[in-house]
């Protein structure tokens, strides 16, 4: 993995090439993958860009594109919009997914509320969802 600013302020990039195997050999986890990508923060906006593509030994492979927009509100509250679109290689749809994320710092605690849609799930035309999640985090 490569990953750094390469001395510009506000960005960042990465490149990441990995391989995975399974004891069993010859399953869908057995994978290869490339992800790069990069993000730029300048003032309470930060944007974000990343591409991955990951093959399997079952000959499926995967194409995936995410585009993400963060704004801090405050030092403690920050709202982020996301949007990815998958595409395999044995199914005719593209999966398509929108969310928002809104943040919230109480110190120790953190709370996280997440929408997402999406559409096409899984590549299967007209199969989409709605999904609401709530997190809190504690650090110690």
């Amino acid at each position: 993995m490569i990953d750094g600013n390469f001395g510009i302020t506000g960005a960042r990039a990465f490149y990441y090439q990995g391989k995975s195997k399974s004891d069993n050999g010859g399953t869908t986890v057995d994978l290869t993958g490339k992800k790069f990508g990069a993000s730029y923060n300048f003032g309470q906006f930060t944007v974000a860009a990343e591409k991955a593509k990951i093959q399997s030994i079952l000959n499926v492979d995967i194409d995936r594109k995410d585009l993400g927009v963060a704004y801090a509100v405050n030092k403690d509250l920050t709202v982020n919009l996301i949007r990815t679109v998958s595409n395999a290689s044995n199914k005719n749809v593209d999966e398509t997914l929108k969310a928002i994320n809104v943040g919230y710092n109480l110190g120790p605690v953190t709370v996280n509320a997440w929408y997402a849609t999406a559409a096409d799930y899984n590549g299967v035309a007209a199969a989409d969802s709605k999904t609401f999640m709530l997190m809190t985090t504690t650090k110690f």
